[in-house]
């Protein structure tokens, strides 16, 4: 499977959620080929009000975000304080 994001890429989940950021793609362990870097799940972390979390999601279930698309966004997540504190970040480390 061809890798769609690398790390740093804004992404968000197709069912919604908060903006994170890929970290890089997960390690797997299988018994006979011992540990190997994945090529379809991939590490992303996204702040919240409770602190910082990271999840392993499958890159088909992400969409890639373009810095105009977030720009443009900024404004979905006026009425969420927590949206609004990720957005704000990620503006600032574009910057």
């Amino acid at each position: 499977m061809i890798r769609k994001f690398k790390p740093g890429d804004r992404v968000l989940h197709k069912s919604g959620g908060p903006l994170m950021i890929v970290q890089r793609y997960a390690y797997n362990f299988k018994p006979i080929l011992g540990w190997h870097q994945s090529n379809h799940i991939v590490e992303c972390s996204w702040y919240d009000g409770h602190g910082h979390h990271t999840e392993q999601i499958h890159q088909n279930n992400l969409y890639k975000l373009k810095p105009s698309h977030i720009r443009s966004s900024q404004s979905e997540y006026t009425n969420n304080r927590d949206h609004k504190k990720v957005v704000s970040c990620c503006f600032e480390q574009m910057q």
